[in-house]
């Protein structure tokens, strides 16, 4: 059910519970659960109070390791008693926000006790907005200026705040009970509504219905148009939708809710040009089981299997396929994505080849309530953008492994395993790639030395034979600007060389402070290929440039490198590498890019949007 004035829409479940349990059975497969902690209400000014729904995620949702026992991420979150609520609401004029603690405590007056982050949002606003204001027994109020961008942030308590300690070691301050807000624009939603007339919606679109369609099952739609009205869904544990060819477009309206994944196929000839996935609705992997193995009976993937082996077999919330021989584009906007039990947005086909043609777009993407490992973010196919999303990631967020691809404006909650802008893994060629403004507000990040583990990440190889073809692999021109690191950190760089490099920029990287781990910045030599070696003696200029790193107040340089920036590099790279401080960072060309979301300049471009 949605809640709608002119200037601002919020949405309500009446189907939900606020106990914080296991939901069993059919009955309960058509509820979704509420946050029995905070009630959140949105309106306009001059306007009357609509009720925003507080969706509610914790560890596993309440179910136990089922047919495992390895430790699977979610442990350390489950024993610390974590929750994560989060609501979303649209909007297209300056809104009041009004958050109501449920707690028989009274908590007094709020002016002192909530931040808001990212931080930044707060220190740049005009006056009179994000002030907070206690208006009645544990309630409060602030207002949020309108942007055609959107926020996306956190509103953390002091009495929430506690320790993350791993190995004795504190890693980060975090609220154990968080709460998690996105306020995006009303114009930037794209509906069916909106493109086709009333006669063609008919033709085109299936609208799934709560009831009729339970449990979920889309193996038969024909229509190329998939329509999610406000309402719960729910797929099987062992089902999930593996899309007929013709469906091109998965709508998700403010206030739905399906609980299941979605996978297009991609046949050359078959599969749709133009593929989209919008909405204001949510997607949540909370029946499937850690690691869900489509080859192994949507049960956990058997444990004997390598890295390497069995991603490609593991259940995605959403998976492409990029057919040979056709151009095609994606359009991603709006939605959230929740408890997922694996990578959340991977792309398979022929995206590693020189002619593959992905172009796809992302624009207020959100995805929260993750616990698990390999809970991965969002891969950025070539000539691609991503913008003004956040995302809670249990492993690689960012995932730059092609060329030609901006992303700006992302906030994150990094849980901690893997890299939060990852670019390694494999030998990659990778040219024009800009990644700017990423705002990290809690870094989970643990395990001291590990390749894949760092803020800034080029993880060694996962395939070894791999190191064979290293040296026909190229790093052109890749761009990391603008990343903030709120909080502690453990490492925010951390580099194992594995092909050839021109030019890697690290431009304006600020670190608030380290945590426990005493944890090194590193740049690895590979020495697994011999013309890679050979590459890397050769070169006289350097291939990284560090520009304006700074710890807290302090700038880091050459004469504070080890000490104050922990840049432990390897000897054999002396020389190779540049640290310039207290410098804002030159722009990064433009001449090759066909717009400001960087789509090549073949294809057309307007406001970011693929065409």
């Amino acid at each position: 059910m949605a809640e709608a004035a002119e200037s601002c829409i919020t949405w309500w479940h009446d189907k939900h519970i606020l106990e914080k349990r296991e939901l069993k059975g059919e009955d309960e497969d058509k509820l979704v659960v509420r946050s029995p902690l905070y009630d959140i209400c949105a309106w306009v000014e001059g306007q009357n109070k609509q009720r925003s729904f507080v969706y509610f995620s914790w560890p596993r949702m309440g179910r136990q390791k089922w047919g495992y026992s390895k430790d699977d991420g979610a442990d350390w979150f489950d024993q610390e008693a974590c929750t994560c609520s989060w609501t979303h609401c649209l909007y297209s004029s300056d809104i009041w926000l009004e958050v109501t603690i449920q707690d028989d405590v009274d908590h007094g007056n709020f002016e002192d006790q909530v931040t808001i982050r990212p931080r930044s949002i707060v220190q740049t606003a005009p006056s009179g907005y994000w002030t907070i204001r206690t208006a009645g027994r544990n309630k409060f109020q602030f207002k949020i200026p309108y942007s055609p961008d959107g926020f996306r942030f956190s509103l953390e308590f002091a009495w929430e705040i506690f320790s993350f300690k791993y190995h004795e070691k504190e890693i980060s301050q975090l609220p154990r009970n968080g709460l998690v807000c996105f306020v995006e624009p009303i114009a930037k939603q794209i509906r069916p509504e909106d493109l086709y007339s009333p006669e063609e919606l008919k033709e085109k679109v299936y609208y799934v219905d709560p009831e009729r369609d339970f449990p979920l099952n889309l193996d038969q739609v024909t229509q190329p148009i998939i329509y999610f009205r406000p309402g719960i869904y729910a797929m099987a544990w062992n089902y999930h939708a593996y899309l007929p060819n013709q469906v091109e477009w998965i709508y998700l309206a403010p206030g739905s809710y399906v609980k299941g994944a979605f996978q297009f196929r991609g046949e050359t000839g078959k599969t749709p040009n133009h593929l989209r996935v919008t909405g204001a609705g949510t997607l949540s992997g909370e029946k499937y089981v850690y690691e869900c193995d489509k080859e192994n009976g949507y049960r956990t993937r058997p444990a004997d299997l390598p890295g390497g082996a069995y991603e490609g077999r593991c259940l995605k919330m959403l998976e492409f396929w990029s057919p040979a021989d056709m151009e095609q584009s994606l359009e991603v906007q709006g939605i959230t994505l929740t408890n997922p039990q694996f990578h959340t947005f991977t792309v398979y086909g022929t995206l590693d080849s020189k002619d593959a043609k992905f172009a796809t777009q992302v624009n207020q993407y959100h995805m929260v309530g993750t616990w698990y490992f390999q809970t991965d973010g969002l891969e950025v196919p070539s000539f691609s953008c991503l913008e003004h999303s956040f995302f809670q990631s249990g492993d690689d967020c960012i995932k730059l492994y092609w060329s030609d691809v901006t992303v700006r404006n992302i906030t994150c909650w990094f849980q901690g395993n893997g890299g939060l802008v990852q670019f390694g893994w494999k030998p990659r060629n990778l040219a024009r790639v800009l990644c700017e403004k990423i705002q990290v507000i809690h870094d989970l990040s643990r395990f001291r030395g590990a390749s894949n583990c760092a803020i800034i990440c080029g993880a060694d190889l996962i395939v070894d034979s791999d190191k064979h073809e290293a040296h026909h692999y190229t790093i052109e021109d890749l761009t990391l600007r603008d990343i903030q690191v709120e909080g502690r950190c453990m490492c925010p760089i951390r580099i194992v060389v594995q092909s050839k490099i021109q030019k890697i920029k690290i431009e304006n990287l600020f670190v608030e402070m380290w945590d426990g781990s005493e944890d090194q910045c590193t740049l690895r030599n590979f020495d697994k290929n011999p013309h890679v070696t050979d590459y890397f003696k050769n070169i006289e200029e350097s291939f990284l440039e560090i520009l304006n790193f700074r710890l807290g107040k302090e700038p880091v340089a050459r004469s504070n490198a080890e000490s104050l920036g922990r840049l432990n590099f390897d000897p054999f790279f002396t020389g190779k590498w540049s640290l310039i401080p207290g410098r804002r960072a030159s722009q990064l060309s433009t001449s090759s890019r066909g717009g400001p979301c960087g789509l090549f300049e073949r294809r057309e471009c307007r406001e970011c949007h693929v065409l």
